[in-house]
């Protein structure tokens, strides 16, 4: 219930800024934006003929262009987005209201087609597939991991810029009064950073914690038959590459280590379900569990927006005080 309208406010809506009283009689500009994802290679949708857009995001510019005369927009993305980031649209045409919005890029979905496949070398050919938890849970976090390492290696650079700002005010001798101006700023830009690695990890834990609820969630909303179904197949492919390597038929131990590490991955999701459900877990609880972390990431990311823009102030402001 809620994650569908997180889904439906964060995707496919657009909410449009307060406007200047200054265009208070001036046309509204009309847009729509489709659904954005971090792999978008186009921003896409409709709106105002002939409206100039421009995406961006902390003064970088993502996407730049027009509403074509058939009132359809089609912008190509200059730099990679990233997942859950938000993103500032700016519209703008003559005589009209110029309108600031923002759009939020979702997370590519992640597709099941990941199967843990055991090939019998029989007659038959036969194979027992079937998706796993584990490899999942896999795919999802390296998805995760690489939206983490592009926000840490952007404030890794602007810490280093800090630093090196920072160094200069160590081995330039100023006046009583600059000196004590680059000791303040040195003392909030220590404290900056030290809030700022606190909040990328604790980032990096609640995606993480809402990576396994999202598993799952579909876990307990596919149910336990499934489950046991692979389980029981898996066990049997086992079985029956054992029988075969004992009647002298080229079964390797490759061949049975691959079936072994099959059953033992349905085994594992089987006590994985079975401990949710001791545990009172349900879909629906799940659901209101992921909103709310959901909220909480929007503003451990409007956190370390601030942080950074901190951080390039101070950064600034050293700077100027050998000029």
């Amino acid at each position: 219930m809620h994650k569908n309208m997180i889904l439906a406010m964060l995707a496919l809506s657009v909410t449009f800024g307060i406007e200047s009283p200054v265009y208070a009689k001036a046309k509204s500009i009309k847009v729509q934006i489709n659904r954005l994802t971090e792999n978008s290679g186009y921003i896409t949708g409709k709106g105002t003929p002939g409206a100039r857009v421009v995406v961006s995001r902390n003064h970088m510019t993502y996407a730049t262009g027009k509403i074509n005369q058939s009132g359809k927009l089609k912008l190509a993305i200059n730099d990679d987005l990233s997942a859950n980031w938000k993103y500032q649209v700016k519209l703008s045409k003559k005589g009209y209201r110029v309108r600031t919005s923002y759009i939020v890029a979702k997370a590519a979905k992640t597709t099941n087609q990941s199967k843990n496949t055991v090939v019998t070398p029989s007659a038959g050919n036969s194979a027992v597939s079937g998706t796993s938890t584990s490899v999942a849970t896999q795919s999802s976090s390296t998805d995760n991991n690489a939206q983490l390492q592009q926000l840490n290696d952007q404030i890794k650079s602007l810490q280093n810029q800090v630093t090196d700002a920072t160094n200069k005010a160590n081995t330039t001798r100023l006046s009583p009064e600059k000196q004590a101006l680059a000791d303040q700023y040195q003392k909030q830009i220590h404290d900056d950073n030290v809030q700022l690695d606190t909040l990328t990890t604790d980032m990096a834990n609640v995606k993480a914690a809402a990576q396994q609820m999202t598993i799952d969630q579909k876990l307990l909303t596919d149910g336990k038959d499934g489950i046991s179904k692979n389980l029981e197949e898996a066990t049997k492919n086992l079985t029956d590459l054992e029988a075969q390597k004992d009647k002298g038929d080229y079964i390797t131990d490759a061949h049975i280590d691959s079936a072994k590490s099959a059953v033992n991955d349905y085994a594992s999701t089987l006590k994985h379900y079975d401990d949710l459900v001791q545990q009172g877990k349900s879909a629906a609880q799940l659901d209101e569990d992921l909103f709310s972390i959901t909220a909480n990431l929007a503003q451990q990311q409007q956190q370390i927006d601030l942080l950074t823009s901190q951080l390039k102030d101070l950064k600034n402001k050293l700077d100027n005080l050998y000029y």
